[in-house]
């Protein structure tokens, strides 16, 4: 009996370690975080923004101000960076929408999320020419 236990603990053990490598490849790291914007267009079926112009700003451990650092897209409507601790600034456009900007604070280990659903800008709706 106590060599079927042994055998069940290597097992359980080294399959752990396998999903343990699985599931830390979406995590942040421990030094840094991540920050994953959820965009979606102002309509009733909150369609996934896609061509999102975004730019992040911030005094994080790793980064210098005033140089935007970019995000990319991971699926429909998701953009997603990884960055040092710190505060950062983000706008983000889409043509046809209301420009919006938040600031966010990212801690080492963990994720920071905003969802932002866009809303139709009124200059575009109304067909004003410059």
């Amino acid at each position: 009996m106590g060599v079927k236990l042994s055998k069940f603990i290597i097992a359980f053990v080294l399959s752990s370690q396998f999903c343990g490598i699985a599931f830390a490849a979406d995590q942040p790291s421990q030094t840094t975080g991540r920050l994953v914007l959820i965009v979606t267009l102002g309509d009733i079926d909150n369609t996934p923004a896609n061509h999102v112009i975004i730019q992040v700003y911030g005094e994080g451990s790793d980064h210098v101000w005033g140089h935007a650092i970019s995000m990319q897209r991971s699926k429909d409507g998701q953009y997603e960076a990884t960055l040092g601790p710190g505060k950062y600034d983000v706008f983000l456009s889409q043509s046809g929408s209301v420009p919006r900007c938040r600031r966010v604070a990212i801690r080492p280990g963990l994720s920071t999320y905003w969802t932002v659903k866009l809303e139709i800008d009124d200059i575009y709706t109304h067909g004003e020419v410059f």
